[in-house]
């Protein structure tokens, strides 16, 4: 016979579990963008006087080493931005409003800045649901974004198409590319914090590994989740399943 009742205990204790290791990885990241902050600012503020000051005395190799730095500053600052991001992804402070489907994934398409010759084809719910518009509306950026960085990014070319829809007190968003496709390993910790999987073969420097897993924190803390329902050869399928009503208390 089934215990129900141990069962539920122990899924109550995993839960647990896992919330403890998010929030765990949160103040991580937390930590992490705080005391990596200032350093940065240090860093670009002491390549600004070089360049300004004493520019003259410099020759072209070292002028170029400077524009390097700079170039690596940047990165580094889009890290502590993801490290932010994340450390952030937990709160749920914002109410939910009237709004549809479509709206929120044109809203996105535009925020993302997909290039012209990139394909964009969109099927979505016109139907009015209450939802918190800014976290829905960065979890969908964050996974078009990854679909965008992943599908044919040498050539510029490539096609997302993204389908939406309500059911059962749920909103589905499915973001599918044409790229390269999941290793199975990568499939698997795709949503982990700071795993990156191979990068494309055109972009030098990994990503910070942040982007896909603050999305699913995100999702988690409302209530909905990420998974990946396809990632065969040329084929990447990312689903996000919203609450439409959303089940948790406001913090």
């Amino acid at each position: 016979m089934i215990d129900v009742q141990g069962l539920e205990t122990e899924i109550q204790a995993l839960r647990s579990l896992l919330s403890t290791e998010r929030d765990q990885h949160r103040e991580f990241a937390r930590r992490a963008g705080h005391d990596l902050a200032a350093p940065l600012r240090g860093l670009r503020s002491l390549t600004s006087f070089l360049r300004e000051d004493a520019a003259d005395g410099l020759d072209g190799d070292a002028l170029e080493l400077l524009e390097r730095i700079d170039g690596r500053v940047v990165l580094m600052e889009q890290v502590v931005q993801s490290l932010t991001a994340f450390a952030r992804s937990g709160d749920r402070h914002e109410a939910p409003r009237p709004t549809t489907l479509a709206d929120i994934i044109d809203d996105v398409i535009v925020a993302v800045g997909l290039p012209a010759r990139f394909r964009c084809e969109v099927e979505a719910s016109g139907a009015v649901v209450h939802l918190p518009l800014v976290a829905i509306g960065r979890v969908v950026e964050r996974v078009v974004e990854n679909a965008w960085h992943h599908a044919n990014p040498g050539d510029l070319e490539g096609t997302i198409t993204i389908g939406a829809s309500i059911a059962d007190g749920f909103a589905t968003v499915t973001v599918s590319d044409d790229g390269p496709g999941m290793d199975p390993r990568t499939a698997a910790h795709a949503f982990d914090p700071f795993f990156t999987g191979p990068p494309p073969p055109d972009q030098i420097t990994r990503r910070s590994g942040l982007g896909l897993a603050t999305a699913s924190a995100t999702a988690a803390a409302h209530g909905g989740s990420l998974a990946i329902v396809d990632h065969r050869p040329g084929h990447t399928v990312v689903a996000i399943r919203w609450p439409v009503a959303d089940p948790l208390p406001f913090a």
